[in-house]
């Protein structure tokens, strides 16, 4: 025995059916740009940690040679310099502009 199905649409249900693919479609495109961004930001923090990691390595290597303590400060000082820039314009770059709203508070004098 043998069953067969027909299904038979009207053009209401064919709009609806377009309908939700076009929903679907922007839906995957929305969640691969999401994938995206989340994959930036990981390898963001991964980086930022790498680069705290580094410094307390520095730090310690420079406790350990009595007889050049500040020459070791000086070149983590200028390693830190390089890095504090680097990261801080990464961050400028990678973080969307605030919107502008009456009630955010006044720039404080300088």
């Amino acid at each position: 025995m043998e069953f067969h199905i027909y299904f038979h649409a009207d053009s209401r249900t064919e709009n609806l059916l377009s309908q939700l693919n076009k929903v679907l479609s922007h839906m995957t495109t929305e969640l691969d740009q999401l994938r995206a961004s989340v994959a930036a930001n990981t390898s963001v923090t991964a980086s930022a940690l790498a680069l705290i990691q580094g410094f307390k390595a520095q730090l310690d290597a420079a406790m350990t040679d009595p007889n050049d303590v500040a020459g070791a400060l000086t070149a983590l000082s200028a390693s830190l310099d390089a890095s504090d820039t680097a990261l801080a314009a990464a961050v400028a770059a990678n973080t969307p502009a605030a919107a502008a709203s009456d009630d955010a508070p006044a720039p404080a004098a300088s």
